[in-house]
């Protein structure tokens, strides 16, 4: 395995670590009436470590997995953002369900974000 390799191994596994303590901070602010978060800044998918690393990083578009997992992670803010907003209406219980139920939008996408990052790392 190359360094590069390695490097975006680390980078994958960094990825996931973050996007969990995301999914536990986003539950968090449900749970607390949307503190600190703000919906339109959430859809905006390049403002996080992730997202701010897919952009940043043209050298890996032309990974098989790449635009799987960008289309996946926006996907994810736009689910997320959604979340937040029922939330923000007062609709807790419903934000929470969204965010707890195994076939919601929301855990679909993210589990399917998550897959798709380990396949990515798998493929190194």
């Amino acid at each position: 395995m190359t360094a590069t390799a390695s490097d975006l191994k680390s980078r994958l596994n960094s990825a996931v670590t973050a996007h969990s303590l995301w999914k536990q901070r986003l539950a968090d602010a449900v749970q607390s009436g949307g503190q600190g978060l703000d919906a339109a800044q959430l859809e905006k998918d390049n403002l996080c470590e992730l997202g701010k690393w897919l952009y940043a990083s043209p050298e890996h578009g032309s990974h098989p997995h790449y635009e799987k997992v960008r289309q996946l992670h926006a996907e994810f803010h736009r689910q997320a953002a959604a979340v937040l907003r029922m939330g923000l209406k007062g609709q807790t219980a419903a934000a929470l369900q969204c965010l707890r139920s195994s076939d919601s939008d929301y855990v679909r996408v993210s589990a399917s974000l998550v897959l798709e990052l380990s396949a990515w790392k798998k493929s190194l």
